[in-house]
Order: C-alpha cells, then sequence, then structure tokens
C-alpha cells in the first residue's frame, strides 16, 4: 500500500512539473513574439512616412497568424468581412439587383448584368451602362471597392443612380428603390430538339430553389 502511495506520489509531482515546463516554454513563445511585434512597430512609427491605421495592423497581425498554415481554404475574416462572407453565401443582399465591373482601359465602372425582376431592371438601368454618381457621389474606378456599399441598404429605402449609356452617349438619372434580391446562380434555356440546358454559375443557399424552377420549366 506504501509502495502505490509513493507511486502515485512522484505520478502527480511528474505531472505538475510537465505542466508547469509547457506552460512556461508557451509563455515564454509569446512574450517572444510580443517583443518582436513591439520592435517592428517601432520601426514603422519612426520610418514609416504616412498614418498608420492601428486596427488594420492588428487585424493584420491576426490575418498572418492563420495564413501560417499555407491553407489556401482557411482564412481570418474581419467582422466586416464575415458579414460580406455570408452575405454572398447567401445569395440574398438589400440592393437593386446588378453586377459591375471596373474597366481598366478608362477607369470606369460598368453595369455588366441587370437581374431579372429586380429594382434596376424595373427602373431602366441596362447593361453596358457607366455608372458615373451614386447616392450623390460622382464615382469612377477609384471606387469600384466602396460603391456596393453605395448602392446597397434598407429594403424600402432609395438611391439615386446617374448612369452614362455609351449608345446613346447621354446620361441617365434613377431614383431606385431597395430590396431584397436573389443572386441569379442558375441559367437555363431550351436548345433544339427540345434539349434543356441549364448552367449553375456559383452555388449559393438560393441556387436549389433556383434549380428546381430550371427543371421544373
Amino acid at each position: 500500500m506504501k509502495k502505490k502511495t509513493i507511486f502515485r506520489g512522484a505520478a502527480v509531482s511528474f505531472l505538475l512539473v510537465t505542466m508547469v515546463l509547457v506552460t512556461t516554454a508557451f509563455v515564454d513563445k509569446y512574450h517572444y513574439v510580443d517583443k518582436k511585434l513591439q520592435a517592428i512597430e517601432a520601426v514603422l512609427k519612426d520610418y514609416y512616412v504616412g498614418d498608420i491605421d492601428e486596427q488594420k495592423l492588428e487585424e493584420g497581425i491576426y490575418k498572418g497568424f492563420v495564413a501560417g498554415v499555407g491553407d489556401a481554404y482557411t482564412n481570418y475574416y474581419t467582422s466586416d468581412e464575415y458579414a460580406s462572407f455570408k452575405e454572398k453565401s447567401s445569395g440574398m443582399y438589400a440592393g437593386i439587383g446588378i453586377q459591375m465591373t471596373l474597366q481598366t482601359y478608362d477607369n470606369s465602372i460598368e453595369v455588366t448584368e441587370v437581374f431579372e425582376g429586380s429594382p434596376a431592371e424595373k427602373a431602366g438601368i441596362k447593361p453596358k451602362d457607366r455608372i458615373i454618381k451614386a447616392a450623390g457621389k460622382r464615382v469612377t474606378g477609384d471606387e469600384f471597392e466602396i460603391l456596393p456599399t453605395l448602392v446597397k441598404g434598407t429594403p424600402g429605402t432609395t438611391v439615386d443612380i446617374t448612369v452614362y449609356r455609351p449608345s446613346e452617349e447621354k446620361n441617365y438619372d434613377f431614383t431606385i428603390e431597395r430590396a431584397s434580391v436573389a443572386s441569379p446562380t442558375v441559367y437555363f434555356r431550351m436548345l433544339d430538339n427540345e434539349v434543356g440546358y441549364i448552367q449553375i454559375k456559383q452555388f449559393e443557399a438560393v441556387t436549389y430553389d433556383q434549380f428546381k424552377v430550371a427543371l421544373d420549366k
């Protein structure tokens, strides 16, 4: 009985020592990382010309840490990026129902697609229109990243859009009421000899229902 007690005591002592060593190594590791980050921050403050966004620096640390695993499908998202990711994966958003692209040759923003039945289609916006003003702000290709935030909004609210239509060389002003819009992920048409063609462009939460509609038609 005495031997068992001694053995248990030794085992507990070994476990405690191991935990202390592991914890110390863990603390030392992150203490070193913290010191290194402080050194890098000091260099930036001394030599970087321009304003430094502390929030972006912090988010960059997290992004870099996760990127270190080397997996293209493992990412760190900020709260705004995660909200955008969820919106895209749902296939639903509140806006006017258009797809846009940046035309680099003239630094303009071109409408590439107007969703069927969308507020933009009902208002009269057409593919190849160039958006030159949104929500009271003149826009060029330089504002391509922020334009969706100007166009999107709460369903039932309105947004003013001005487009230039190259085919007519005229500007058009629209006041469009935002609505909940489903991104079209499935396209279909009938071919010759009663052959149906269905194309799935991307997989989102709305894709299943859109595929069923295409199949039934």
